[in-house]
């Protein structure tokens, strides 16, 4: 088996106490709760990795995190656990589990592997506060199709439980257990030896709970990017140029309350979008 240990610690310090208390009126928090998530260091993030072949074709992975939060306390947990082949008919290839679920660029990485201190806003308001993004437990397939020496195809396709409770029902008790899916189709083209051009484009639908815990409002979520990545064929890991940017847009149902004007409650659609850019450079 391969063992791996990673961790992520993040520190904040405020000068000026004017501005602590002038970010507190505008957050709309007060007392000294508020004050215990600034001016100090947290070991954010350990991560255990527990990975073995199961025979030539297949491997099983495990993550085990332990949290601290800004209150000090120390939270441990499975984040991932999952079983990848490659042995299936056509091409494809599995991958059954908990795990991150490729909906979207975020999603291909563990938050403690991308350059921001922080996850993009976007992702949050998507996918919870908590920035972890998509995870989930389900199955996926791909498939990846070569055009050309230069031009390359990967096609998703997945259903998961939805236990996600931001975007979709989260799962809980007395919901209807209505899957979540996606589908996604990513791109990579290699303009020259050291810069390459990779898009996608991808939709997610599930069920969200309305106000009685029921799994009836339609979610949907669009996202799309646009990476343009350069490297040094000799020092690729450590010198290069990356440029990225990805757009989400996302349809929610609700039920409008009775009023005056209507008194029957009607359901409604709500749209919103979001967008993140990423300018790297390793030099």
């Amino acid at each position: 088996p391969e063992v791996r240990v990673e961790g992520n610690l993040i520190g904040n310090y405020t000068l000026n106490q004017r501005q602590r208390r002038k970010l507190e009126r505008q957050l709309g928090e007060e007392g000294d709760e508020f004050f215990v998530r600034r001016n100090r260091l947290n070991v954010r993030e350990v991560e255990l990795g527990l990975r073995s072949a199961v025979d030539p074709f297949a491997r099983f992975e495990a993550i085990v995190s332990a949290e601290q939060d800004f209150g000090g306390e120390l939270k441990v947990g499975l984040e991932e656990g999952f079983l990848t082949s490659s042995a299936l008919p056509g091409g494809l290839h599995l991958k059954l589990g908990k795990f991150r679920t490729g909906f979207g660029e975020f999603n291909d990485s563990d938050p403690e592997e991308i350059p921001q201190v922080d996850p993009p806003n976007v992702i949050r308001n998507v996918f919870g506060r908590s920035g972890e993004g998509w995870l989930d437990t389900g199955l996926a397939l791909t498939r990846r199709f070569g055009v050309t020496d230069d031009l390359s195809f990967l096609l998703w396709g997945a259903a998961f439980n939805g236990d996600n409770e931001a975007a979709f029902h989260g799962g809980r008790a007395g919901a209807a257990r209505r899957p979540a899916w996606f589908g996604r189709l990513e791109s990579f083209l290699e303009l020259a030896q050291t810069t390459g051009l990779e898009g996608s484009v991808g939709f997610a639908e599930g069920r969200a709970a309305d106000e009685q815990g029921r799994a009836r409002l339609r979610s949907r979520i669009l996202s799309a990017h646009l990476e343009l990545q350069h490297h040094d064929p000799l020092l690729a890991l450590y010198r290069g140029v990356n440029l990225l940017g990805e757009f989400f847009y996302t349809w929610r149902d609700r039920f409008r309350e009775p009023n005056e004007v209507d008194p029957q409650e009607r359901r409604e659609t709500l749209g919103r979008f979001g967008l993140y850019t990423l300018g790297e450079a390793r030099i």
